[in-house]
């Protein structure tokens, strides 16, 4: 059983990376600087990494550290530990790490995260240890939210814990990061020479940009939540889920950023939704030079119709693959997915074979009744049944208002509704009278009129009214 006393959570998944000052009467402590780098390349796929001494790794659960060989994109910041990246991460989770530093020292923890998004009402508040020093997460639109102490420019007062969300930069869905946080707790201010809850900051990077906000000292200094309390840091939390890598909590400042440019590529379905998908889906982030493909599924009677895409600063329209590769990339693009029913001369082949004659041509009468497979479409008829066609079943007065009924046996959604025609004088001609009728079964459609006679005809058109 631990007792957390001081610590810095930081976030490798929901949350993940929490810093802390800890005592323990279990596990192995880890002195800043001594064995304290981690990239797990000696492990194999599955393998868990939980109260190992070689790594000294502590799990909630017996799998909370699973090794896991991945499809590894670097971050545009570089990597803090070279070599190679075969094997990383999985937290299942919440796992810690018993790792101290001398007091009022300066340290920088380090790590490669794919996060996973924090997806819940709130922060995440309820799973911080009361003396956490700092926190993160990332949010459902893409920003880092950091936990941390309010800074009040000097004015002194109550100062209370908080988490301010970070808009730049934006954090794409797939996107592995490279976090740098520096733990300074020998900060030195002018104002407060002799130190005071002022005195402990830490400052957080992402591939190598300093974050910044207003809610932090000179914009970028953010105070730690414990104040005055904290000297030093004993333990580093994950919670959450997420994978991570290149574990490092050091001294030395890290100057090894390689700044590779990340392009974003956002993937959406401009027509059809319903039709199909664009996979990865949303925001893509795509490190320069790299290459990234995108694959579309289509539903039942769908098809893909055509592919817009922008690669590079030039638009293009792909309409003869259902995949699409932007090679090189050197810029942000899109690419829209377009999905629309197959039709045999107008007519939906899905209709057609939801009778059984999907190889018979719209302009056959396949039922003999002298109305085109085409136009039964049109009037949501049944093509094979000689008895339906496009006709008033009855009609009547009541209470001085007018009531027709038809039925339909042949619905296809997309079509428009029925119109109601009516004419007082068959000599001018029918207009068009009233709303128009959503198709179903039994169609109904009624009108107030006084005694002047009127005639009325339905009408079916595959073009809206």
């Amino acid at each position: 059983m631990r007792n957390f006393a001081q610590s810095t959570l930081l976030a490798a998944g929901v949350l993940a990376l929490l810093v802390t000052s800890v005592t323990t009467s279990s596990g192995i402590t880890n002195t800043v600087g001594v064995n304290t780098s981690w990239s797990f390349e000696t492990y194999t796929n599955g393998e868990q990494i939980v109260d190992t001494e070689i790594d000294s790794w502590y799990g909630s659960e017996a799998d909370s550290l699973l090794a896991k060989t991945n499809s590894y994109t670097p971050p545009s910041g570089g990597n803090p530990i070279s070599g190679n990246h075969n094997v990383v991460m999985e937290l299942v989770s919440d796992a810690s790490n018993l790792v101290e530093s001398v007091d009022l020292g300066n340290i920088w923890i380090e790590h490669i995260v794919k996060p996973t998004r924090w997806d819940q009402e709130g922060h995440p508040s309820n799973n911080l240890p009361a003396d956490a020093q700092m926190a993160y997460y990332v949010s459902t639109n893409n920003h880092i939210v950091i936990y941390h102490t309010a800074y009040d420019n000097g004015v002194g007062g109550v100062l209370s814990e908080v988490w301010t969300e970070i808009s730049e930069p934006e954090i794409a869905s797939n996107e592995w990061i490279r976090v740098s946080i520096n733990m300074d707790y020998d900060y030195f201010s002018a104002e407060y020479p002799n130190g005071g809850w002022d005195s402990c900051y830490f400052r957080m990077m992402v591939n190598g940009q300093t974050l910044t906000n207003s809610a932090a000292k000179g914009g970028d200094y953010f105070a730690m939540a414990t104040g005055l309390s904290v000297t030093k840091m004993r333990s580093i939390q994950l919670q959450g889920t997420g994978l991570f890598d290149d574990f490092v909590v050091t001294t030395t400042e890290p100057t090894n950023f390689t700044f590779v440019t990340n392009y974003t590529i956002v993937a959406s379905v401009a027509e059809g939704a319903e039709g199909g998908m664009i996979t990865p889906f949303g925001i893509t982030s795509v490190n320069e030079g790299s290459n990234q493909t995108f694959t579309t599924s289509t539903s039942n009677y769908w098809i893909l119709a055509k592919l817009i895409y922008e690669e590079n600063g030039t638009v293009h329209t792909n309409t003869s693959s259902s995949s699409n590769t932007f090679s090189s990339v050197t810029t942000n693009g899109y690419i829209m997915a377009y999905f629309e029913k197959p039709m045999t001369n107008g007519v939906p082949t899905e209709w057609l074979e939801a009778f059984g004659i999907g190889s018979d041509s719209p302009t056959n009468d396949w039922d003999n009744d002298g109305i085109s497979n085409a136009d039964e479409y049109i009037g949501s008829t049944h093509p094979t049944n000689a008895m339906s066609y496009l006709r008033v079943l009855r009609s009547w007065r009541d209470g001085g208002t007018n009531y027709i009924e038809w039925e339909s046996q042949g619905i296809d959604p997309q079509l428009p509704p029925f119109t109601v025609e009516s004419s007082t004088n068959l000599t001018d001609g029918f207009v068009t009278n009233g709303s128009s009728v959503t198709r179903s079964a039994t169609n109904t459609w009624s009108q107030s009129v006084s005694g002047t006679n009127i005639f009325y005809r339905v009408k079916a058109s595959d073009v809206a009214p």
